[in-house]
């Protein structure tokens, strides 16, 4: 949400990753995504230097390119990227792109444990921060033990952009939790 009666200085969307057809990682990796739309949003400001729109609004737009989030949701800028799995480990990809230029302003390349998921949106959010040159801090400790985060993303996943069984996202939500 923008608090402030001015236009945003970026206008952030956060564009769901391209992923293997595996359920356990597509569930991980978006969960990581609404994950770090919350984070992102900490940085929403009254200064009006950060609008973060969603993956939800870019699915629900069937917007998966920067020139498409320009247009269709008034993106200024892009977080996209793609994940793949090596044995036991997910290997993310992810650029920031200007999308009115469509030049990369910032990249990261990163190999992770399914029990290090929750490094990703850390670090995703950190090379937001970067590229955008944003103040504060959306790298906060994570709330949530890293053996517990898979299952958590999952769960976030299942709650927020599935929906379509709740039960499953409550399950997943209640093991991480444990």
């Amino acid at each position: 949400m923008h608090l402030s009666g001015q236009a945003p200085s970026f206008r952030l969307a956060l564009l769901p990753f391209e992923m293997p057809n595996d359920e356990r990682v597509t569930a991980i990796t978006s969960g990581v995504l609404y994950d770090l739309s919350d984070r992102m949003r900490r940085l929403e400001d009254d200064e009006g230097t950060l609008l973060v729109i969603p993956p939800g609004e870019a699915v629900t737009n069937r917007v998966t390119r920067a020139e498409q989030a320009s247009r269709a949701l008034g993106a200024t800028h892009v977080l996209s990227g793609s994940v793949t799995r090596i044995d036991n480990r997910i290997r993310l990809h992810a650029s920031v792109v200007d999308a009115r230029t469509l030049i990369v302003i910032g990249d990261l390349t990163a190999d992770y444990g399914l029990d290090e998921a929750g490094n990703m949106p850390l670090a995703l959010a950190g090379t937001i921060a970067a590229a955008l040159h944003l103040k504060g801090a959306p790298l906060d400790e994570a709330a949530i033990s890293q053996a517990a985060y898979p299952t958590f993303a999952e769960g976030m996943f299942y709650l927020r952009a599935d929906r379509s069984d709740l039960d499953l996202a409550i399950g997943q939500l209640q093991e991480s939790a444990r």
